[in-house]
This record gives structure tokens, C-alpha cells and sequence, in this order.
């Protein structure tokens, strides 16, 4: 469903919103307040709203087309939209 490549892509995202690094000049709906590293092992859970805003790479998964009508077909529906990430 979703390619190696595009699992590291989103890892890469992840990463860097969650360092405040937004490559589209939006913060997320809720942002992380401090600079954390969200792959060490220990940490705390992370809780932010709306990251596909923030980042290119996360956006290209969460308004694919292609992913909407998977989830659409899934539920029965006639079609999908983000409500939230």
C-alpha cells in the first residue's frame, strides 16, 4: 500500500516537525513546544494536530487521492477527507 520509500519520506517529516523544521512555512495545528527527537527510545508521547500542514512529504500521503478512495471503499463510502491526522 505504501512504498519503503515513501515510509522513509514520512519518517524524514516526522522528524523534522517534530524538530520545528516546517518546509512549508506552516506550524501544525498543535505543535510540539520544545525540540524533540521522537526516535529515542524512553521518551514521552507526543501528542500534535494537523503535521500533513507542515510538511510536503507527510502532505503527499495524508490528500492522496489514492488513499481516500482505499479508505472510502473500506467503510462503504461514497468518499473521504481528512477531519483529523
Amino acid at each position: 500500500m505504501v512504498s519503503r520509500e515513501t515510509c522513509q519520506d514520512m519518517h524524514v517529516g516526522i522528524r523534522d516537525v517534530l524538530r520545528g523544521e516546517y518546509d512549508t512555512g506552516v506550524s501544525p495545528t498543535k505543535a510540539v513546544k520544545k525540540k524533540v527527537d521522537c526516535f529515542q527510545k524512553g521518551k514521552e508521547v507526543i501528542h500534535c494536530i494537523n503535521v500533513w500542514k507542515s510538511d510536503s512529504r507527510l502532505q503527499r500521503v495524508v490528500l492522496s487521492p489514492r488513499l481516500g478512495r482505499l479508505v472510502a471503499d473500506l467503510a462503504g463510502w461514497q468518499g473521504a477527507r481528512v477531519a483529523e491526522d
